[in-house]
């Protein structure tokens, strides 16, 4: 899957593309790079690895990216972006059917 292309769209209304730099299953570890967007990051790479806790799993969500100004910008978004997602994987199938 390594170079996989992907377009995220926020409610924002901004598009991101994403190249997938690594999907590792069994360390449950996975890497991404924007490529474009309206960011202006001359680097930019995301992990995201899950380990196992007492109460179910904890999410680890780190970026690197350059320039250092947009780091506050980026943070904001996962601060928002990690609880969404943990709703997301909360919710039973049957309660997103028809959203």
């Amino acid at each position: 899957m390594k170079g996989t292309k992907r377009l995220c769209e926020f409610e924002a209304g901004f598009t991101l593309e994403e190249e997938i730099v690594l999907v590792d299953d069994p360390n449950r570890r996975y890497q991404y790079r924007i490529t474009d967007g309206p960011f202006s990051a001359t680097h930019h790479l995301a992990t995201v690895e899950v380990t196992p806790a007492d109460d179910g799993a904890q999410v680890a969500w780190t970026v690197e990216v350059e320039p250092d100004d947009l780091a506050n910008a980026m943070e904001a978004s996962f601060d928002h972006a990690l609880p969404a997602l943990r709703h997301q994987l909360e919710t039973p199938l049957e309660d997103t059917a028809g959203a």
